[in-house]
């Protein structure tokens, strides 16, 4: 994310300013002098706007197929409640935080405390990457998936007993879901 920021910033410096200093230097023959500096100049506004849109919109899209890829490097991985980091099986919150990990985003450990980060995103919004919270055997979150698109997650499962893919559409999860959340 800093690096997108970072390229950001970069564009919009060299795209937006254009002479920001008025480069003629004072005469020294004249007894008076302007030595204000000239207002910043802004390119054509509407190309910009649209230019930095493109920009973003492509860094996000590259964001999320990372996500995608590191998501589904973990299919299959067995399912274990509570697992520690150290095992070679997972649970639905330390899969999301292993994901998330590999992108440089430290989220915490439980699926109830991943859920009190982000942006609110409503279940007609949602992107590729955006965290899913359901309520399974409690009332606060405590199941977490990753949307992937076309109304499907990947998650590790306790009734699978493993990262597999299923569909938000499916009973279960439908009568489960709590809210969506915006990390990335």
């Amino acid at each position: 994310m800093k690096r997108v920021i970072s390229a950001c910033l970069l564009f919009l410096t060299t795209t937006l300013i254009s002479d920001p200093l008025n480069s003629a230097e004072p005469s020294v023959f004249t007894e008076t002098h302007d030595t204000k500096q000239a207002p910043l100049e802004v390119k054509n506004n509407q190309n910009f706007v649209e230019d930095v849109k493109t920009f973003l919109d492509t860094e996000y899209k590259k964001l999320q197929d990372k996500i995608l890829e590191f998501a589904f490097s973990f299919l299959g991985q067995g399912y274990k409640f509570g697992a520690s980091a150290k095992s070679a099986k997972t649970d639905c919150s330390l899969y999301t935080k292993n994901v998330f990990a590999k992108l440089g985003i430290d989220l915490p450990r439980t699926s109830f405390e991943q859920s009190n980060l982000g942006k609110l995103v409503s279940k007609d919004e949602l992107q590729v990457g955006d965290l899913l919270f359901f309520r399974t055997y409690k009332r606060t979150p405590s199941h977490v998936g990753i949307y992937i698109g076309d109304n499907q997650m990947i998650h590790a499962s306790f009734n699978s007993n493993e990262v597999k893919i299923d569909s938000l559409d499916k009973k279960y999860y439908k009568d489960r879901f709590l809210f969506a959340k915006r990390v990335i």
